[in-house]
């Protein structure tokens, strides 16, 4: 049995060798490539796309809307719409999904306060965090309207008992409250006019 030269194992040892190294460099150039992609890529991406404002100017009071927020806003919006969509086949279908809806909606809003654990753990800014509960209380408040206007044209007749006349009063004076939440806070604007005076 023959045995290779010495200069075959040295040759196959140096190109061994080379294809480890090379491999090496190849990969620290993929590592680097990737790092100047996340960083520069998420910059533009954050500076251009992101976080630009929507107005360039608040108006009467209305915060500041980025395009993130917009996107997430309309995100919430067509994800509830379509929650409420799917699978509804009349109106008592839909009466019921608003209901349940609009009550795990509520969930969040009662997380509300500044004194919040969650924005504090996530790491969400306490402005972000106003505008998306702002949101989710128009959207409660939409849904509770749906289902109070489809009970409302559901009933053919009215009962006398203590629960239909209970719910014929409340119905009408919630509804100053729920339109307040959809418009905003006019009572505080009021409340500095008043004190103007």
């Amino acid at each position: 049995m023959e045995q290779p030269p010495i200069t075959d194992v040295a040759r196959w040892y140096a190109y061994s060798l080379a294809a480890v190294v090379g491999g090496l460099v190849v990969r620290q150039a993929c590592l680097l490539f990737v790092a100047f992609v996340r960083a520069y890529g998420l910059f533009y991406l954050f500076k251009h796309v992101f976080y630009p404002a929507l107005f360039e100017r608040r108006n009467n009071g209305f915060d500041t809307v980025t395009r993130l927020h917009a996107l997430i806003i309309l995100t919430y919006i067509v994800a509830n719409g379509i929650l409420l969509g799917i699978r509804t086949h009349s109106a008592a279908d839909l009466r019921s999904r608003a209901s349940t809806l609009a009550m795990i909606n509520m969930i969040p809003l009662f997380f509300g306060g500044r004194m919040n654990f969650w924005i504090d753990y996530l790491g969400i800014r306490l402005r972000t965090y106003y505008l998306m509960h702002r949101w989710v209380g128009r959207m409660v408040v939409l849904q509770g309207l749906l289902h109070t206007g489809l009970a409302i044209s559901a009933s053919s007749r009215w009962d006398r008992d203590r629960l239909s006349i209970t719910g014929t009063i409340v119905r009408p004076c919630s509804f100053p409250f729920s339109a307040q939440l959809l418009v905003g806070s006019w009572h505080i604007d009021l409340g500095h006019r008043l004190l103007r005076r």
